[in-house]
């Protein structure tokens, strides 16, 4: 169960989007498969805007498209009670936010049918083979520092 309340108030905070190195990597893996995909989008959709830099990158980069973003953060979106125009976005990215979905198949439908015949779907997503390295590492360093482990990590997805 994902306590989507607590994650609200996490992303919210100004402070978090200071130190979020695995974001930014991912938010400029994101802009650097953009960059190369030579098509003019007109409308897209972020969906989990984690840090402003595919923001500043659409805006730079697609000045006469329309943008529109959902978080958690913003507009207490949730992906589970999503209703969408179908056939509507060009472009859809999504870093780090489909994981809160308790039914990812659903969310996976409503991605397919709100793109565009020739649009784009861009996201990351933690899994379990990505994370299993940080994961045991902060796992040894709170039970070295405070003699017990922390639950830092969501659940996994397995795809």
């Amino acid at each position: 169960m994902i306590n989507k309340k607590y994650l609200k108030n996490l992303r919210s905070k100004e402070s978090n989007k200071k130190n979020d190195f695995i974001f930014d990597l991912y938010n400029e893996r994101i802009t650097d498969s953009l960059d190369i995909i030579n098509v003019n989008f007109k409308k897209i959709l972020i969906l989990g805007n984690h840090g402003t830099k595919i923001t500043e990158f659409i805006y730079k980069r697609y000045k006469d498209s329309s943008l529109i973003i959902y978080d958690l953060s913003l507009n207490s979106f949730d992906l589970d009670y999503w209703e969408i125009e179908k056939e509507k976005f060009d472009l859809i990215i999504s870093n780090f936010y489909l994981f809160l979905s308790g039914n990812l198949d659903n969310v996976f439908i409503k991605i397919i049918n709100s793109l565009a015949s020739n649009g784009f779907f861009i996201a990351t997503m933690p899994t379990q083979e990505n994370f299993n390295s940080l994961k045991e590492a902060m796992i040894k360093t709170d039970i070295d520092l405070y003699g017990g482990a922390y639950n830092r990590f969501n659940q996994f997805l397995n795809l």
